[in-house]
Formats: C-alpha cells, sequence, structure tokens
C-alpha cells in the first residue's frame, strides 16, 4: 500500500493516517472495486468508483497495492473510513485499559505439593491468566529443602506445562533466599505490526479473490 496523509476526526480530534490511499488521494486510474455490501463491482475508472462511493455518502479506500507487472488493479472498498478509523481507535483505547487494569496474583507451592492441591493451584493460574492478569509462582522451602534447588526447578517446569498453552514465562525461575520465584503471563502475540496488518484485512474485507 501507498502511504498517504488522510485527514480524519475520532473523537473530536484530528489524526493522521498513513495506511490507506482515500477517496481523490488514489492514485491509480483503475481499481477493483468492492461494493459496501461486499459485491464484487469489477476493474472500474478510480473516479467512477469515486462517484458511485459518494452517492452512498461513504469513502473509496485503497485496500491492497495489486501487481501492475501481473496486470492486476489495485483494490479498493466502498466503506465508513471514519467509522472505521473510530472504531479502531476505540478498541486500541479499551485494549491499553485492559493492559493497564492487570493485576499480578500470586500462586504459592510447595515441592512436597500434593497431585490434587497441584491441579487445583494450575488451574486458578490459568483463570487468572484468561483475565489478562500476571501470575507469580511462588515455591518456599523448609529445612534440608533449601540445599536441593533442583527439586524446585523440576516443579515450575511441571507447573508451566500445565498451564500451557495460556502461559508464558516472562521471568524465569529464580532463586531468591528460601524462595523460588517465576512470573507467567498470557501468551499472547507481540508482534503489533503483524496483528494490526491482520485487523486492517478483516475490517476492510480484503481477500485474495478480490485481487
Amino acid at each position: 500500500m501507498c502511504p498517504c496523509f488522510v485527514l480524519r476526526a475520532c473523537g473530536g480530534v484530528l489524526s493522521i493516517n498513513k495506511r490507506f490511499q482515500v477517496n481523490e488521494n488514489i492514485e491509480n486510474s483503475n481499481v477493483l472495486v468492492i461494493d459496501s455490501d461486499g459485491s464484487n463491482l469489477g476493474v472500474l475508472d478510480s473516479k467512477k468508483a469515486l462517484g458511485i462511493a459518494e452517492s452512498k455518502d461513504l469513502d473509496l479506500v485503497q485496500v491492497s497495492a495489486g501487481n501492475p507487472k501481473a496486470n492486476i488493479s489495485p483494490t479498493c472498498r466502498i466503506m465508513d473510513y471514519g467509522k472505521y478509523c473510530y472504531n479502531q481507535d476505540k478498541k486500541n483505547k479499551d485494549n491499553r485499559k485492559k493492559q493497564k487494569a492487570a493485576v499480578l496474583k500470586e500462586i504459592g507451592l510447595s515441592v512436597n505439593i500434593g497431585e490434587g492441591d497441584f491441579v487445583t493451584k494450575a488451574r486458578h493460574a490459568k483463570n487468572f491468566l484468561e483475565q489478562g492478569n500476571k501470575v507469580k509462582i511462588v515455591i518456599k522451602f523448609r529445612g534440608r529443602e533449601n540445599n536441593d534447588p533442583s527439586r524446585g526447578f523440576e516443579l515450575m517446569a511441571r507447573f508451566v506445562s500445565a498451564c500451557e498453552p495460556i502461559a508464558k514465562i516472562e521471568s524465569k525461575a529464580q532463586v531468591e533466599g528460601n524462595r523460588m520465584i517465576m512470573i507467567l503471563s498470557a501468551n499472547i502475540q507481540q508482534d503489533k505490526t503483524k496483528q494490526t496488518d491482520k485487523n486492517d484485512a478483516n475490517v476492510l474485507g480484503e481477500t485474495r479473490e478480490s485481487e
């Protein structure tokens, strides 16, 4: 996609979006047009396509750059671009609120924990993670247990396996005095760029068939 500057109002504040060519900023003379209801209108002159969008009080948004060498025209979709921007901003704000609301929960274990207790605590940990919280796992060593931390590491590894696939290790197990501590967080993809592109494609209705 070729970048362009599009002024838009979201939540009463003007911002600039560089991801899409919109309306008069579309540079290609011929584009494949997907209507607001998802129907394929075929390859049209970009000015004619813009006229169709304007007649519906909507926008013409380029969602795919196409491939000139393969004689594939750029794909444009007729949609309410302002509404799309507003929904994306709202979604991002909601996600930031959820991240800020994350709480560090603590679960205590012992190297001699019974199977029933182990299963129950692993279930609690998964529930906390699914709610967007982080979980601090603490093993307290008593007496001679301090001389053999390997049992603690084995228990931590077993606990992580029991919490998969929702859990990932944020802070590896380490010994602090007579305790071993590990922090788990939800196993969510962190590649923001790929996730943003996926969201854009889903909202705009971009498909390989339309190209």
